[in-house]
């Protein structure tokens, strides 16, 4: 999938991580939100690979139409601990999305309790990303 519209994430999304333009998705600072630190700092090329490693990255999933699909594309992607910490941070958000405690969280997931902070403090602070998963997916379900 080719992303062709010169449109700003700013308006669906806010965060100021990426943006739409020049029919490829641009990534317009480091992902960890701190900027270009340590090792790659001054190194335009290797941020620049890296952020076109990512936008095919989206685009990839993006292609992908079905739930095998997806289980298949990630079981090749990703280590079966990769996987299990992506999902334990997503059932960690949809807890913390329905009001339950600390306590309740780790009990329930196995997640230690700095994980349950930095999943509670990016769906505070983040780009909303948890959020348009639950809008579009839990809260969805929960109508049903």
């Amino acid at each position: 999938m080719i992303l062709s519209e010169s449109v700003s994430l700013k308006d669906t999304i806010p965060c100021d991580s990426m943006h739409f333009g020049g029919n490829r998705l641009k990534i317009e600072k480091d992902w960890s939100g701190s900027g270009c630190t340590g090792k790659d700092a001054g190194n335009g090329m290797k941020r620049e690979r890296q952020d076109a490693d990512l936008a095919a990255l989206f685009e990839a999933i993006l292609a992908l139409k079905t739930p095998e699909e997806c289980h298949a594309f990630f079981k090749d992607l990703c280590t079966y601990q990769e996987l299990n910490a992506i999902s334990q941070r997503l059932q960690v958000a949809k807890l913390l999305h329905e009001g339950h405690v600390f306590h309740d969280i780790v009990e329930e997931t196995g997640a230690s309790t700095a994980t349950i902070s930095r999943v509670n403090r990016v769906i505070k602070d983040g780009c909303n990303g948890y959020q348009l998963i639950f809008d579009r997916v839990y809260d969805k379900k929960e109508e049903l």
